[in-house]
């Protein structure tokens, strides 16, 4: 009898174990973990990362694109992937792993805090799929009390015996960025100053930096005048300067000087 009874038993849950439904697999996504970035500085161009996670499944071919309806801000990409941007590592995201994408942000004087429409796409046991995300980018305001210093004070020597020198006066910017940049010479103290030609062939009258004419925080660079000592005895002399820029839109300049020498 109780043989009997354990083999019923046995059947009934062999029955039951066939009926119960196979248990699904965990449904693999990809997560984006950042939701709001490290915050950029208005004026400047910064890179921002965003940390991507992965589970129950391997993405593939990763890439992220973003934008933004914030007038004035654009969204560019590493120079490998031009378009878009991809995983710091690869372009393949495995399970349980955490790897990032980066963005570059220009961001103009003025703009506040504002919000990036990411999407990112991939592939997943030979499906292409993707998903849209907001994350929030903080803008903080410069606050800095100068937005570019004189970072030399000798310009150089003058030979008597050629005349003239090209003499130079290095520029740091402390601003995020700065454009337009000219430097003029307000008085020379008896030399004579000459500046680049203008790009008609016309005589010049200032001169900008030697790489380009924008400065950004932490970048030095040199403007540089003609200066003719003729006739002017052995000694160190001063040129006054003015130097010229825009920030958000608005002129602005800052005054300096830099010394000479005149030798034989």
């Amino acid at each position: 009898m109780m043989k009997r009874t354990l083999t019923l038993l046995m059947a009934v849950i062999l029955l039951t174990l066939a009926a119960s439904p196979a248990l699904a697999a965990p449904k693999g996504r990809v997560d984006l973990k950042t939701k709001r970035t490290a915050a950029v500085l208005e004026g400047s161009n910064s890179w921002v990362t965003l940390s991507w996670a992965a589970k129950n499944m391997e993405a593939s071919n990763f890439r992220v694109e973003a934008t933004t309806s914030r007038r004035g801000v654009t969204v560019s990409y590493p120079d490998n992937t031009g378009a878009y941007t991809s995983l710091m590592v690869d372009d393949t995201l495995s399970s349980s792993e955490i790897d990032f994408t980066a963005l570059k942000l220009s961001v103009p004087y003025g703009t506040k805090s504002f919000k990036l429409t990411v999407t990112a796409t991939w592939t997943a046991n030979g499906d292409e799929q993707s998903k849209k995300h907001t994350v929030k980018v903080p803008v903080a305001k410069f606050k800095g009390d100068e937005d570019v210093v004189q970072s030399s004070d000798d310009a150089g020597t003058v030979s008597l015996s050629d005349g003239f020198a090209w003499l130079s006066v290095e520029w740091t910017g402390v601003a995020p960025s700065v454009q337009d940049v000219r430097m003029t010479v307000t008085n020379a103290d008896g030399a004579t100053v000459a500046y680049p030609d203008a790009k008609d062939g016309s005589a010049g009258t200032y001169t900008s930096l030697v790489y380009d004419d924008v400065l950004t925080a932490g970048e030095s660079d040199d403007a540089n005048v003609r200066v003719d000592a003729s006739g002017m005895e052995p000694g160190t002399y001063t040129l006054q300067l003015k130097l010229s820029y825009t920030k958000a839109g608005s002129s602005e300049t800052v005054e300096g000087k830099a010394s000479f020498t005149v030798k034989e």
